[in-house]
């Protein structure tokens, strides 16, 4: 029954013009006064988007018009020569739009994804957190149910009004309170005693009076002891197994990671280094 209930908690846990100048050519036309051949005409320079054209007509007697001396007509290659311009600028321009598109694109399709994993962890997590709210029933339910060393040793302490949460699956309660006002310190040293223990009683592994300085190096179950404990405590911790080993192969002998271990901590004294 506890392997078949494991099992199943497990299986839960399994889830982006220019525009072309006009020219725009102004001459100065010679309008008869008579049906005789026009005898002068005034010189005019005309001004237009910076194109001169000078209109002249030669006083000699061939009555020769020079017209247009600076004006410049485009020559075809060079139409052509800006038309692949524009065309080249144009092809750049929607090259980089369907580079961004693409990314866009992209960028929103990672999201949904990322959005689904998201709701398809939040489905787990609860379906997990109910599947454990419905062991912990089952299990405070029968005592005998999973042995003596089983979950169900943690989850009816973890229930008793008298213990206090100590972190996340770490239960605890003062089996000897004393009378000093004086906290643990950081950077002190701590001398206390530790046993580790299985409800049957049996000892995994224990420590006399040892001194350890309260810093980050310590392990967590005893930093957060620490933050509740003061000279002269004794605290006894529950949990289970797998919220102080991380994987199988650091469990201890014998050990499933659903199976109830007992801390026992006796703070003795603290001081300088």
């Amino acid at each position: 029954m506890k392997k078949n209930l494991f099992l199943m908690r497990s299986l839960f846990l399994t889830m982006s013009l220019s525009s072309i100048n006009s020219y725009a050519e102004e001459t100065m036309s010679p309008q008869p006064e008579s049906s005789d051949v026009v005898k002068s005409m005034s010189v005019s320079s005309v001004q237009n988007k910076n194109i001169d054209v000078l209109t002249s007509v030669d006083n000699s007697d061939s009555g020769k018009y020079v017209t247009d001396k600076n004006h410049v007509t485009p020559s075809p290659a060079n139409e052509q020569s800006s038309d692949s311009s524009i065309s080249s600028k144009t092809s750049q321009r929607d090259g980089q739009n369907n580079n961004t598109s693409e990314k866009y694109d992209f960028e929103k399709k990672y999201q949904e994804y990322v959005n689904k994993i998201d709701g398809l962890q939040k489905i787990a997590d609860a379906n997990i957190e109910l599947l454990n709210k419905k062991l912990e029933s089952i299990y405070i339910a029968d005592k005998k149910l999973g042995g003596v060393d089983g979950p169900g040793y943690y989850y009816r302490f973890k229930n008793d009004s008298k213990s206090s949460v100590l972190d996340k699956g770490l239960y605890y309660v003062y089996t000897k309170k004393s009378n000093s006002d004086v906290n643990l310190l950081k950077g002190m040293l701590v001398n206390f005693s530790l046993s580790e223990k299985r409800p049957s009683g049996k000892t995994i592994s224990q420590a006399t009076n040892i001194s350890l300085a309260y810093n980050d190096d310590l392990p967590s179950i005893a930093k957060r002891v620490f933050t509740v404990a003061k000279p002269g405590d004794s605290i006894k911790v529950v949990t289970l197994a797998q919220y102080i080993y991380p994987t199988r192969e650091l469990l201890p002998s014998g050990v499933d990671p659903d199976d109830t271990l007992i801390y026992t901590f006796d703070i003795n004294r603290q001081y300088e280094k």
